[in-house]
């Protein structure tokens, strides 16, 4: 039904899913009834939540979800509840984590630029991945780096001398040392350059 649910909204534009329900009714389905099974303890059920939740959000308008309703709800539970969350299943190694971690700072976008606390908090987690052992786990670490990187300069704040310092820790350590891991850190420099 997920998987479903993730085709057709690639294949529906939003436009018309608009005629159908309100955004409000919207936003709610996607954050209240789609966003916890991502943390299923079924992969199969969580696997297809992820990718559910990137193509629906992709419909959205993710930069007006702060206007409804359910903001303030969703803004706590992402920063009190499954931001834990996401931080055991790296800790788990779960193949989803890279991938809700990213869903969750998205629909934070400019929020998570408002908060030291909240930044840090979803900073702490993807830190961790770039200590892993596990090349794989760094690899995913540089892509939320990425997605981190691509909100500073949304928002204009890579021409701050502190956030530019911080994004560029990661790609400036040594542990990198494997062909598939420093290809993807290249990308990030490059994408940051």
């Amino acid at each position: 039904m997920l998987d479903l649910l993730a085709n057709t909204s690639k294949s529906t534009p939003s436009s018309a899913i608009g005629k159908i329900c309100s955004v409000d009714e919207l936003v709610r389905f996607w954050v209240e009834d789609i966003l916890p099974l991502a943390f299923d303890d079924n992969s199969t059920v969580q696997g297809s939540a992820v990718s559910a939740l990137e193509q629906g959000l992709l419909t959205l308008d993710i930069g007006n979800i702060p206007n409804h309703s359910c903001w303030n709800n969703l803004k706590n539970a992402i920063v009190k509840e499954f931001a834990s969350r996401v931080h055991q299943l790296r800790e788990d190694r779960n193949q989803y984590w890279h991938r809700i971690w990213c869903i969750l700072v998205r629909l934070l976008d400019r929020e998570i630029l408002k908060s030291a606390s909240t930044i840090n908090l979803f900073l702490s987690i993807v830190e961790l991945g770039f200590r892993s052992p596990d090349n794989s786990v760094r690899a995913e670490a540089f892509t939320c780096w990425h997605l981190l990187i691509q909100i500073f300069a949304n928002h204009n704040q890579l021409s701050s001398p502190k956030r530019l310092k911080l994004v560029c820790i990661p790609l400036k350590s040594s542990q990198s040392k494997t062909p598939y891991v420093a290809a993807v850190k290249l990308r990030i420099w490059w994408y940051l350059i």
